[in-house]
């Protein structure tokens, strides 16, 4: 049970460690921690807030958290720390776990090379393509074994919004809005590289008629970007092939096979989306169940 993802400008280190820690004692020493930079224009043009540098924030708060996180609850900053001087705070509780699990929500080569280091593993977002997801995979293994850890005690994490049904061109058309919206942000594109598509391309005429840049720039948010751009045409730029690399919707035994394909690539884990607004929270329970593997018969008598 954790979150995907938390970032530590909306909420500060101390109240990510105090949140993780509640829920890890809700849970019997279940939580774990999904942890991203989040969109730093939007902190630091429409909210105000002193971004500094991303990564380095992200560094620190890995660190205080790993010390709030064990006995006796304290942390202490690095004499070098520049977003969060942490001067000895002390925590009231803990977790229950001795090391509750950390997977960073990483997509640029700084960001994965930090996930390699310090974190538990790796959460793809939504419509993350094999190509992508493989190579980065294969890439924070060898960089963990050469930081001398366990390359193969890492997770990697999918997050997929499985849709069994008997149409699924349906669903990759809707699906061409999430790209438009969440891919054409700075630097999400690469989540798209499959062969034979020219990304780059494809995502700045995304970017245009969605009017991204221009609205990043003011320090919108998605809700501004919703007005602002055109999915109608965003959509036309997008093509149907692409979506079919990226998309996990068909019958039961086609999810299955792409689901097989995440497995054979390292993907470990793969987070099912919530579903559409006014659905009820049943379909998750119909798609796992519709998914898992049939239970061998019981030995007769």
């Amino acid at each position: 049970i954790g979150t995907g993802v938390l970032n530590p400008y909306f909420r500060h280190p101390s109240l990510i460690a105090a949140s993780i820690a509640t829920l890890d004692a809700l849970s019997d020493g279940r939580a774990f921690l999904g942890f991203g930079r989040g969109q730093t224009e939007w902190y630091r043009h429409a909210l105000g807030m002193e971004v500094g540098s991303p990564l380095a924030a992200l560094e620190e708060t890995f660190e205080l958290l790993r010390q709030w996180w064990i006995r006796p609850w304290r942390a202490e900053a690095s004499p070098d720390a520049g977003q969060f001087r942490v001067a000895g705070w002390e925590r009231a509780i803990g977790p229950i776990q001795d090391h509750v699990p950390i997977y960073l929500a990483a997509v640029g080569p700084k960001a994965l090379s930090l996930a390699a280091r310090h974190a538990d593993g790796v959460v793809f977002n939504d419509l993350a393509s094999i190509s992508y997801m493989e190579g980065v995979i294969r890439d924070v293994r060898q960089q963990a074994a050469d930081a001398g850890r366990d390359p193969e005690a890492l997770s990697f994490f999918a997050r997929a919004s499985v849709t069994i049904t008997d149409d699924p061109e349906a669903v990759c058309e809707r699906r061409k809005d999430t790209v438009s919206l969440i891919h054409a942000l700075p630097g999400m594109e690469v989540l798209l590289a499959s062969p034979g598509f020219d990304i780059e391309a494809i995502m700045s005429e995304v970017r245009r008629v969605m009017r991204t840049d221009e609205v990043l720039e003011r320090g919108g948010n998605f809700l501004d970007i919703r007005r602002a751009g055109d999915f109608a045409e965003a959509r036309k730029h997008i093509p149907g092939d692409l979506m079919r690399e990226l998309v996990v919707a068909g019958s039961v035994e086609d999810v299955r096979a792409r689901l097989s394909v995440f497995r054979e690539i390292g993907v470990t884990d793969v987070f099912l989306a919530t579903p559409p607004k006014g659905e009820p929270v049943e379909v998750l329970v119909e798609i796992v169940e519709a998914l898992s593997e049939p239970k061998p018969p019981l030995p007769s008598c």
